[in-house]
């Protein structure tokens, strides 16, 4: 019944055996799905390029990896140790503007990184640099921060992946190139 009511909500008359016809008066140019930068892995959105994750409007601004952000997020907090043998710490710079028309909240947890490797990694139990990307944004507003990550020092083409705690589903989940 699920592929029915997705016909049907797609305006599409079925034929035979899975033979999918446009319904009187469907027009197929608005039912071509395409995917956009951030929609996958294969396609993630490039730096500084604005892409919209729900009612969120996401822009990776800079990276910092390796031995420089190590030392940005042990000087953060005193509480902040150095990453484990082989691990590095990932800090990403993000601009959020509120699309929607109710205030929601951002933070670090909202984001995990992950590479080639495909693990991810989220929940870093870091402290970030100052700003930090964390607090509730009204619509039409806009806040930037820090978000820190952590890979494995050898993780190649590495990803951030946005996929709110707050916002369900994944309706509003994106991929951004940090290379």
């Amino acid at each position: 019944s699920g592929t029915v009511l997705l016909i049907a909500a797609l305006g599409l008359a079925v034929t035979g055996f899975g033979h999918a016809t446009a319904a009187p008066g469907a027009d197929w140019s608005r039912m071509i799905v395409r995917a956009a930068p951030g929609d996958s892995r294969v396609e993630p959105a490039p730096l500084n390029q604005e892409t919209q994750a729900g009612p969120w409007m996401l822009t990776v601004l800079e990276v910092v990896t390796g031995d420089a952000a190590t030392q940005r997020v042990t000087a953060a907090s005193q509480f902040n140790e150095s990453p484990a043998d082989g691990f590095t710490y990932v800090v990403v710079r993000v601009r959020a503007a509120n699309g929607g028309d109710r205030p929601l909240a951002i933070d670090g947890n909202d984001f995990a990184v992950t590479g080639s490797s495909g693990l991810v990694r989220r929940f870093i139990a870091a402290v970030p640099p100052d700003p930090a990307l964390d607090g509730t944004v009204a619509p039409g507003e806009t806040k930037e921060g820090w978000v820190v990550g952590g890979a494995a020092v050898d993780e190649q083409n590495l990803l951030l992946l946005f996929d709110s705690i707050t916002l369900t589903g994944s309706w509003a989940d994106r991929v951004f190139a940090l290379q």
